[in-house]
């Protein structure tokens, strides 16, 4: 056999074996769609929008492919509506995700509302502490009339790799990270839209597939998430947490922020969001409150679990909103929100 005919063989061997590929993964499609809506035990990998069942606002995507998140450089740079509702607000909500995954919206907006102020969730992820929220707060002139830190972990005077990298980095490449985690999103959506996913079944890390799924929302009206993405791992929240010592680099870090809020006649109320993992305990966030003459708000419910070992599920999260409401409202402090009934900017 000559090699040219060899050769036109091979050709037409590798046409057909992608004409049956091509007709084989057509088919798929339609079929594999029929057997996820019909099938139960395949119902898992039925694609599930994320942006099925938001509230009514102005929502963008959080995360990326991947664990980046993009609040960082929306809010450092004013991309979008985020930080124009920040300046509005009359009590924002400094910490880390567990800020974030802690309060409830649905509790604490219109608990806002009822006492005529605006609340904006301005807690970063990243584990990011007082540094990067100070300089958000410094470079659009916040002034609300309260802050409340997350005191756990908040005060060390140093910005995370996320944060530095925005902070000496060019808003171009953050806005176009933006508009690639924006696009990944939506590209996943139409992809699962037409095409069942069976991949859990493989032994993955599941945090981060059901991160991927679904996606992650945060609001540009009042800075929550909409959902906090859990994994099923609860784990009963650690009422002890962890050394007791207050050193003096965080009483330095807390000094050198509280006069930063000082100069912007901010008051500011410290809390102590409930974790498995504290990375320093209740009684250690209420001493630092007391040391500086702060305000404490830190309720602490029974039989609070966390997601992760971290993050409050949505049901404990509604506990210790609802608690943290309770307390703060029967507190002094809560005065300096609630002196009357017309909203704070008009008085």
């Amino acid at each position: 056999m000559s090699s040219s005919t060899s050769s036109s063989d091979r050709r037409l061997r590798l046409r057909r074996a992608l004409i049956a590929c091509a007709t084989a993964f057509v088919l798929s499609v339609p079929v594999g769609a029929l057997l996820v809506q019909s099938v139960a035990a395949l119902r898992y990998a039925r694609p599930v929008p994320a942006a099925e069942g938001l509230p009514a606002g102005d929502w963008y995507v959080e995360n990326g492919w991947g664990r980046e998140i993009v609040s960082h450089a929306i809010l450092y740079y004013g991309f979008g509506r985020s930080i124009e509702n920040a300046r509005d607000a009359d009590l924002l909500l400094l910490g880390s995700s567990r800020v974030l995954a802690g309060f409830a919206p649905d509790l604490l907006v219109p608990f806002a509302e009822t006492h005529g102020f605006q609340v904006f969730n301005l807690g970063f992820g990243h584990v990011e502490s007082d540094l990067f929220p100070g300089i958000v707060i410094e470079r659009h002139d916040l002034r609300p009339a309260m802050v409340v830190v997350d005191a756990d972990g908040f005060f060390t005077n140093r910005m995370s790799l996320k944060a530095r990298s925005i902070h000496t980095g060019s808003w171009f490449g953050d806005l176009r990270a933006r508009v690639e985690a924006t696009g990944a999103y939506l590209h996943r959506q139409l992809m699962w839209s037409w095409l069942p996913h069976f991949l859990p079944e493989i032994p993955i890390p599941v945090e981060w597939w059901e991160i991927e799924k679904r996606g992650r929302f945060r609001s540009s009206d009042h800075g929550f998430y909409c959902v906090w993405d859990e994994a099923e791992d609860a784990q009963r929240v650690n009422e002890d947490g962890g050394w007791q010592e207050i050193d003096k680099p965080t009483l330095r870090a807390t000094e050198a922020f509280l006069e930063r809020m000082r100069a912007r006649d901010i008051t500011v109320v410290l809390t102590h969001v409930p974790s498995s993992k504290p990375l320093g305990s209740r009684a250690r966030a209420a001493a630092l409150a007391e040391r500086f003459g702060l305000a404490f708000v830190a309720p602490l419910p029974d039989q609070l679990v966390t997601s992760d070992g971290s993050h409050l599920t949505r049901a404990s999260a509604r506990r210790f909103s609802q608690a943290f409401i309770t307390e703060l409202e029967q507190h002094p402090v809560f005065d300096t929100l609630a002196a009357g009934d017309e909203p704070l900017r008009d008085r």
